[in-house]
């Protein structure tokens, strides 16, 4: 359903507004809960991913002597 969407040389100049343009179809798209599934986890599941995907990046060094937390286990972190 994603695909089905306005090329790129006809949303804004040079396709700019693409991707504003999918943001803006997923967020008025009606939400499908099965019938059988638990409602609060399912709605969780990606937020909770994706925080445990960004604090990994907490001990990961990005330049000489600059990183957010300084642990010492850092790979047991990660």
């Amino acid at each position: 359903a994603v695909q089905l969407r306005r090329g790129t040389n006809v949303v804004g100049p040079f396709g700019l507004f693409q991707s504003f343009a999918d943001l803006l179809k997923l967020v008025f798209k009606e939400p499908i809960i099965p019938a059988g599934a638990n409602k609060a986890v399912l709605l969780l599941a990606p937020l909770v991913t994706v925080l445990l995907a960004r604090s990994t990046w907490a001990v990961v060094p990005l330049a000489d002597g600059w990183v957010i937390a300084n642990i010492n286990v850092g790979i047991l972190y990660i």
